[in-house]
């Protein structure tokens, strides 16, 4: 995990915060990690399974974390 990761999980932490991981084959590691950070509500590993999440709870956002930076995203679909 990358300092800028952690800053970012803390900063978006004032809501629910539920992590999608893009990753066929995710570092079982790393989802651990992720996992115990109290910052974290829930962690989902499926694309379908985010997508069924999304038409039930309605997100207000959705942000995409790569190399490094936070870019607001649609939340049609992810």
């Amino acid at each position: 995990m990358t300092t800028e990761l952690f800053t970012t999980l803390k900063k978006l932490s004032d809501d629910k915060l539920i992590l999608f991981i893009r990753d066929d084959d995710p570092d079982s590691t790393f989802i651990e990690l992720l996992a115990s950070l109290h910052e974290v509500d829930f962690i989902v590993l499926s694309e379908n399974s985010l997508n069924s999440l999304c038409d039930r709870t309605h997100p207000t956002q959705s942000y995409l974390f790569a190399t490094g930076k936070l870019q607001l995203v649609s939340i049609l679909r992810l």
